[in-house]
């Protein structure tokens, strides 16, 4: 790696490997403290100014100060290319390929108020430190004003000695040396809150548009309701203002006062006051910070900061280090001005105390950490806000390789415990995470060709030490080698890996956390498109084209794979299949782009994607995505329709045939979103899209009818065990081995139930007429064939289950003779 690649990593603050930042911001942050030290030791010893310092003890004061002014230079270099490349790239200006994935990252408002009420903690955490570097400044400006008032003298020579000398600063600078000081404490907090501890999708253009959802539901809006209740705008204004300002004040005080007049020299201070006024009444943070204190003190109970804010639960460890690093910075660039000029008017005495804060800064920076979450606090949180568990790469890479090693002549199952660090899956951490995709595989996948084939090992593995909160994962050898190979060699920090991260179903378990289990499952499996979108890389293990299993269990032919390799900004494949070398991953990637040009219509030159064509009277129309929790959207229902019809459902329908899925119960959010660009966090938005395809399938094919739901028999008359007329059953072909679902009423009206013998299985019932619930069938004709569910007759009450489900376009009589309504249980 080139010195430069190093220098960026770091500013970047994700490609570079933790261990390597970690120890480079360490001994930074120690520089910087021994470096004021030392300077603070020759003021308080010389009693002289540093540029009066003459032969040996001038070059070894004046050198080390000089590289420490140049370090706080490149600092300043990195973090204002990093402001401002954010602000060009994502605060005023997104690519929609961007800006798409930014929206997927938000996809369901827990995760979007989650984001805000992340970065109002960090606020406040750095408020505080804004409000007493502050509070230090003015004390320090005032004492050094009231012992100075009337007998500031300042000469340009000392030849004759200090006698009568009060300053070692020009006096007329004294005030713009405050101001400035002022505004680097407040700039430099606002730089951090905007963009050392932002995630990706922080501060963007369309971050700002879902806050805009989330918090603004009044309809009398103006700028002071919206610099109320939208921190992102006003925190975007103020890191603006303060990285406009930062470079040229900079300037001024290192040098640039010299072609000022000293009469005018007054007038630039109070300019600088009011731009750091300016700056925190547009952020608001430390205005606010009052009622916030109030807040946790008598209203809330809830702690302003965390107790603990070297391990916070959300933040990976080196963004915490990071911001701890760059805040050192003002204390430290500002006790050694000091020091420089201490020796006159006891100024030295306040560079020990800015000392004492930059040693209390690098304890912390030290005593920083990640705090690690179990399956059981996880499962055990009030509200669903993240992604599930993370790991540490490094423990698991280095577990699974202990695992590989130790069963190189083991059985053919192998079944390990493991312990590995796991953290709360925030964004925070998704942003420097590897993300694994893969096809769910075990000994019995590579047996259903060839019953008598020889399997590869298979590792059985969990989690150490869930209090009962656990479960199995299970991995076959040819995947666990690519995976500690694969991982490895990259510098992700963290890996989300779907049976680790989401709480996996124990089989024939009734204890009570499998209900808790289930319900998180629910909550996280749909934000899977999210997830993809945002992840640092995606790292896909391909078994397409293997010869000892089905083509149906390929890679490429999975339905969740789709997703997972067509949605990351990276992915990296490896092969994983005995027919390595053949390039059959081409097919994967032309897949990837066909995907991509639907979603995001990858060009050489980055336009408008195949949804963003649609363009609408209002607002929300003119968005890449539809979200179904915008209550700012007056015609969600014609949006709907509209998208649908524009983009096409027949293609769809078919890709949904092509696709095979071990639980295809969340077909629809996984392929409908990615297709049509509609997040469905809502049930009636699913229904919504169902009906939608198929009117626009019937205009569009001039085909009469359609089966919405084929839950299809076996030999042995197995349907779905439950679930039957699921919404996530609707348009999503053949049913697979895991779904289930709640029961659904039936409402239809229909002139009787005919009655279908068949030879060894059960009779079929079968309704045909006009749906009433499920509701938006009613413009078809609809026929459901099911049969009557033997175990639970109860009276009163028919429950069926559903074998298919048939709508047909048909001329309807208006003849209602004879027609009743129908009501059942279907499970």
């Amino acid at each position: 790696m080139s010195s430069q690649n190093i220098v960026m990593d770091f500013l970047n603050v994700v490609i570079l490997s933790r261990s390597r930042f970690i120890l480079i911001a360490r001994g930074i942050a120690c520089f910087k403290v021994l470096s004021l030290a030392y300077f603070v030791v020759w003021s308080y010893g010389s009693r002289l100014c540093f540029r009066h310092l003459t032969g040996f003890a001038s070059l070894v004061v004046n050198l080390p100060f000089g590289v420490c002014l140049l370090l706080f230079m490149v600092e300043v270099v990195f973090w204002m290319y990093s402001l401002y490349k954010r602000m060009l790239t994502r605060m005023f200006k997104q690519s929609l390929l961007d800006a798409n994935r930014n929206l997927l990252a938000l996809c369901t408002p827990q995760l979007c108020k989650a984001q805000k009420q992340r970065i109002q903690g960090l606020n406040t955490l750095t408020d505080i430190g804004i409000l007493i570097w502050l509070c230090i400044v003015l004390v320090m400006y005032a004492e050094f004003q009231s012992s100075q008032s009337t007998t500031c003298n300042y000469q340009q020579d000392y030849g004759s000695g200090y006698a009568g000398v009060t300053s070692c600063v020009i006096c007329s600078l004294q005030p713009l040396v405050a101001a400035y000081a002022c505004f680097l404490g407040v700039s430099v907090g606002i730089i951090l809150k905007t963009v050392v501890l932002a995630s990706h999708g922080d501060f963007t253009l369309q971050s700002r548009v879902l806050e805009n959802i989330l918090m603004n539901r009044s309809k009398f809006k103006n700028a002071i309701w919206i610099w109320l209740t939208c921190s992102e705008v006003r925190q975007l204004y103020s890191a603006t203002l303060a990285g406009v300002v930062f470079v040229p004040a900079l300037l001024l005080i290192l040098g640039g006062y010299v072609v000022v007049p000293g009469s005018a020299q007054g007038a630039l201070a109070s300019i600088l006051f009011a731009i750091s006024a300016i700056i925190l009444v547009v952020d608001g943070g430390v205005i606010f910070l009052p009622w916030r204190i109030v807040s946790s003190l008598f209203l809330s109970g809830e702690s302003i900061v965390s107790l603990d804010i070297t391990s916070m639960a959300s933040r990976p460890q080196r963004k915490v280090v990071a911001s701890f690093l760059w805040f050192l910075s003002v204390p430290w660039v500002g006790g050694c001005q000091l020091a420089n000029m201490g020796a006159l008017g006891g100024i030295n005495n306040f560079a020990a105390i800015l000392l004492l804060i930059c040693v209390i800064l690098t304890i912390f920076l030290f005593l920083v950490r990640d705090h690690e979450i179990s399956v059981k606090r996880l499962l055990k949180r009030d509200v669903i806000d993240n992604y599930g568990l993370i790991l540490s790469k490094d423990r698991m890479v280095s577990e699974f390789a202990r695992i590989l090693e130790e069963s190189k002549n083991g059985p053919a199952v192998v079944e390990h415990q493991v312990r590995i660090p796991t953290y709360l899956a925030s964004q925070d951490r998704i942003d420097l995470s590897a993300v694994i995709s893969y096809r769910w595989s075990d000994e019995m996948l590579y047996r259903k060709k060839n019953p008598n084939a020889n399997a590869p090992r298979c590792y059985k593995i969990r989690l150490a030490d869930n209090e009962g909160f656990d479960w199995v994962v299970t991995i076959v050898e040819p995947m666990l080698q690519a995976m500690v190979k694969a991982l490895a060699k990259g510098n992700q920090e963290y890996v989300w890996m779907d049976q680790f991260s989401i709480p996996q179903e124990t089989p024939g378990s009734k204890d009570e956390h499998e209900k808790v289990k289930e319900i998180y499952r629910n909550a996280l499996i749909p934000r899977m498109i999210g997830l993809y979108s945002s992840g640092g890389v995606v790292i896909a293990f391909n078994n397409t084209g293997d010869s000892r299993i089905l083509e149906q269990d390929w890679y490429q032919s999975r339905l969740w794979c789709v997703q997972e390799y067509s949605f990351p900004e990276k992915v990296v494949f490896e092969d994983i299949s005995d027919a390595s070398g053949t390039n059959l991953e081409q097919e994967i990637k032309n897949k990837r782009n066909r995907f991509n040009q639907l979603w995001f219509r990858l060009t050489n030159v980055i336009r408008s994607n195949q949804v963003a064509d649609v363009l609408m009277d209002n607002e929300s129309g003119k968005r890449k995505i539809l979200l179904d929790w915008d209550h700012t959207v007056q015609n969600f229902s014609q949006d709907v329709l509209n998208r649908v019809s524009q983009i096409g459902a027949t293609e769809y329908l078919d890709n949904v045939k092509k696709l095979s899925a071990s639980n295809r119960n969340d077909i629809l959010p996984a392929l409908a979103q990615a297709w049509f660009g509609i997040i469905m966090t809502k049930e009636e938005t699913k229904l919504r899209v169902i009906v939608s395809i198929l009117r626009a399938y019937f205009i569009a094919s001039n085909q009469t009818s359609f089966d919405v739901i084929v839950n299809k028999e076996d030999d042995s008359g197995v349907v779905p065990r439950s679930g039957t007329m699921l919404v996530d059953r609707m348009l999503t072909d053949y049913p697979a081995g895991l779904e289930k679902g709640g029961s659904q009423l039936v409402k239809i009206v229909c002139q009787g139930v005919k009655q279908e013998l068949r030879q060894g299985k059960a009779d079929l019932h079968v309704f045909t007429g006009k749906l009433l619930s499920p509701a938006g069938f009613e413009d078809w004709e609809t026929t459901l064939q099911c049969i009557r569910d033997t175990e639970s007759v109860e009276e009163g009450c028919k429950k069926y289950l559903l074998v298919k489900m048939t709508v047909r376009v048909v001329q309807r009589s208006q003849d209602d003779t004879e027609q009743e309504t129908h009501e059942f249980e279907c499970l």
